[in-house]
């Protein structure tokens, strides 16, 4: 009987024959601003807005707009996780809101729980 033995300069692992797709909060565009505020609008507003969706907070519309319900919204996730709470996203709300979604995607990883699955059957 033979034996293939791999020697340590081969590739190991695995490859991927499984299309997974990216979920839309990892396709959210970089907010380039380092305030967004009420009365804000523009494609940085429409990143925020998708942040804020993605995390489920508040009731926000995706409009570009930085409207009362984006104002609400900011203002909640600021009271929870402890920023001090104005509505408008600064520097520090808009680096937590980054993080938070950045942990959220990590979690919830199609790749991963793709694979899982595969290597499960």
């Amino acid at each position: 009987m033979a034996h293939t033995r791999r020697h340590m300069d081969q590739p190991q692992g695995l490859t991927p024959d499984v299309k997974v797709d990216y979920p839309a909060a990892a396709k959210i565009t970089l907010i380039n601003a380092t305030q967004l505020k009420p009365g804000d609008k523009g494609s940085d507003v429409k990143s925020l807005q998708q942040m804020l969706k993605a995390l489920k907070v508040g009731s926000v519309t995706v409009n570009s707009q930085y409207d009362d319900t984006t104002q609400a919204a900011v203002k909640s996730f600021q009271q929870a996780n402890k920023l001090n709470a104005t509505g408008t996203a600064d520097q520090e709300t808009l680096a937590a809101l980054a993080q938070k979604l950045s942990d959220q995607l990590t979690k919830d990883d199609p790749m991963v729980k793709a694979a899982v699955r595969e290597v499960t059957k």
